[in-house]
């Protein structure tokens, strides 16, 4: 006769608990370290270390420094013109309620050296056609480039600046605060006038 034996069954109980963590106000990039800790209600208990989360928290104002960077003159002129065949950069510039003249997909005849465009390019034809005609212009080209390493290119002249992107900054623009970092530093970039020759 065999004996059967059977252990109570084991119910495993996951206590859900959901916790805020209120982050500090920031002036620029900073990391924020969270340790959890597991402390028992148990007299002499150790607690129990659960892990570490890293958190990069940056300045609500990011967007705000964008938007203002892109107001018009005084005299209500759009000082941002964008071409090319993209539509990244004019979708995030009307979500910001931000002015700025569309060029259409051609690349421009002549670039008004007061004015700062941004292109979105998908061709290395149209990349060519905008580098010869850019002379005095202040000019960013997002533009892939196998032959390139993803990064930032920038020649300066003494009468303009054109700046080369290859990252894919624009892909998440909207929702992406090192992007947004990533976009101001470029447009200071092309905005600084060029040291003067002594």
């Amino acid at each position: 006769m065999s004996h059967f034996s059977t252990a109570p069954p084991t119910v495993s109980v996951l206590n859900r608990r959901s916790h805020s963590i209120k982050f500090p106000d920031v002036k620029r990039r900073a990391e924020v370290l969270v340790r959890l800790t597991l402390i028992q209600n148990v007299p002499q208990a150790n607690p129990i270390q659960l892990g570490d989360l890293l958190f990069e928290v940056f300045p609500a104002s990011v967007t705000q420094e964008l938007k203002d960077l892109f107001q018009p003159k005084p005299n209500g002129t759009a000082q941002v013109v964008v071409f090319g065949p993209g539509q990244k950069l004019r979708h995030f510039l009307t979500g910001l309620h931000v002015p700025f003249e569309d060029g259409g997909t051609d690349t421009p005849d002549r670039f008004d050296p007061n004015r700062l465009y941004f292109a979105e390019l998908t061709t290395d034809e149209q990349f060519q056609q905008t580098q010869d005609r850019s002379a005095g212009a202040h000019l960013v080209l997002f533009s892939p480039d196998e032959s390139l390493p993803a990064g930032v290119y920038a020649e300066r002249s003494n009468s303009g600046v054109l700046i080369h992107v290859t990252l894919p900054l624009l892909d998440n623009l909207s929702d992406e605060p090192r992007a947004q970092l990533g976009f101001i530093k470029i447009i200071h970039l092309l905005s600084t006038p060029p040291p003067s020759a002594n």
